[in-house]
């Protein structure tokens, strides 16, 4: 006798025992917990339902007349369809004689009699999930193999292609050395450019701070020449011209060394003097342009190591920037309609500056009470070409050149603040170890 409903979202599970006791109980107690349930007497009867019905698990007993639990879950491993359905063999017998055989016939899980309803609930549902899992693992292998089949002959032919790509990059790799070597060669023509550029900028500054020893030597040496014996205060001129002499000759000898182009060579370096080198340079432009400079140099800054005429020319760039800036926040509070309207006096401060003892790295600042950077900006202000300035003011050159300058002094250039009142600029460089 057989019994079956068919499944439609429930599991379906087939009990197979020669015990109408357990075959009743199993229908009832499965049934009220969610299966669908079909029964058979034995074996002989039970294979031709498993072919038509493929239940999801079958409970099949051991001991049963016609054929027993044995040779029926041979008989279904061998039916075409039914190779990977769980079987749960249920039997009075405990012992490993028993337990092993039902393994080699085939079955997925053994279950001892007198059966505990709800423990054989619970470990068919764990079969079931479990069988589940692994017809979803060889789905996936199947799938898996089958892509990697059709990926194999994809690769076969990619391979061909491949193969003349290589050849062809081996060709273009020479031609990429030598544009490298090109690029190398323009970069450092570039750093020299904007180095030349920068003396070109400051050149109305320069001046002034020639001329103004040059206008003292010329009034010293033109009264000397008028009383050439007369003056009591001949060694006091003297003195004043030798001092201005020595000026004009340290700022021509200065632009000289900066101008020069060289190779990098790092050593160790003064960044207080790097400033001060700045400065004597630019000090009188900024005082045309109405700035009025602040240097807070740390007399405890220890050295780093660098090139000191590249880091001055970073220097210079910045002082730059912020002078533009200055003028720039000028231009924008200028009241045409006042007559006797002052325009305000803008700052640039320089600070160099340890942030604790026991850091690592110098800090240096560089501030300015310009007109800031807008917040759009501030992420391509490094970029090449990129520049907040008026058409004709600047090529946007000039900080990403600084910005190349100091990765290679293994330092960092960053925006430290920047708003309506002004910008600071904050770099960092590692301190050289002893």
């Amino acid at each position: 006798m057989a019994d079956s409903v068919t499944p439609q979202n429930s599991p379906f599970v087939l009990v197979v025992d020669d015990d109408a006791t357990i075959l009743f109980l199993a229908r009832q107690y499965l049934s009220k917990t969610g299966f669908v349930v079909a029964v058979a007497e034995n074996g002989r009867i039970a294979l031709p339902l498993i072919e038509k019905k493929k239940p999801d698990i079958v409970l099949l007993d051991v001991q049963m007349p016609v054929m027993n639990g044995f040779d029926t879950c041979a008989k279904i491993r061998e039916m075409p369809d039914t190779k990977h359905m769980p079987i749960l063999m249920v039997t009075g017998l405990d012992d490993y004689e028993s337990i092993e055989k039902a393994y080699q016939a085939g079955a997925t899980d053994f279950f001892t009699k007198p059966i505990n309803w709800l423990l054989l609930e619970h470990r068919i549902r764990y079969v079931l999930r479990h069988s589940r899992t692994e017809e979803a693992l060889r789905t996936a292998r199947e799938e898996l193999e089958r892509r990697v089949e059709e990926r194999t002959e994809e690769l076969q032919k990619t391979n061909t292609e491949l193969q003349e790509e290589i050849r062809q990059r081996q060709q273009a790799e020479q031609s990429q050395k030598e544009a490298y070597e090109e690029l190398k060669s323009a970069q450092s023509q570039l750093v020299q450019s904007a180095k030349l550029a920068s003396i070109g900028e400051l050149a109305a500054g320069v001046v002034h701070e020639l001329n103004q020893p040059l206008m003292v030597i010329r009034g010293y040496t033109q009264t000397l020449l008028r009383h050439p014996g007369d003056s009591t205060d001949i060694n006091k001129w003297l003195k004043l011209i030798e001092k201005n002499t020595g000026r004009m000759t340290s700022i021509i000898n200065h632009l000289r060394i900066f101008s020069r182009q060289s190779q990098s060579k790092f050593k160790p370096v003064d960044l207080n003097q790097v400033i001060e080198d700045a400065f004597l340079m630019v000090s009188e432009q900024l005082r045309l342009h109405d700035i009025q400079t602040v240097r807070n140099l740390s007399a405890d800054v220890p050295k780093i190591k660098g090139d000191a005429n590249k880091l001055e020319q970073v220097i210079l760039n910045l002082i730059t920037n912020a002078r533009d800036a200055i003028e720039q926040r000028r231009k924008k509070e200028v009241q045409p309609d006042t007559v006797d309207y002052e325009q305000p006096r803008g700052t640039l401060e320089i600070e160099t500056r340890m942030p604790d003892s026991g850091a690592d790295f110098v800090e240096v600042l560089v501030k300015d009470t310009g007109s800031g950077i807008p917040e759009d900006a501030k992420h391509n202000i490094f970029d090449p070409f990129f520049t907040t300035k008026e058409v004709g003011k600047g090529t946007g050159l000039g900080l990403s050149i600084s910005y190349g300058i100091i990765k290679e002094h293994h330092a960092e250039i960053e925006i430290a603040e920047t708003g309506p009142e002004g910008t600071t600029f904050r770099i960092k460089f590692p301190v050289e170890q002893p």
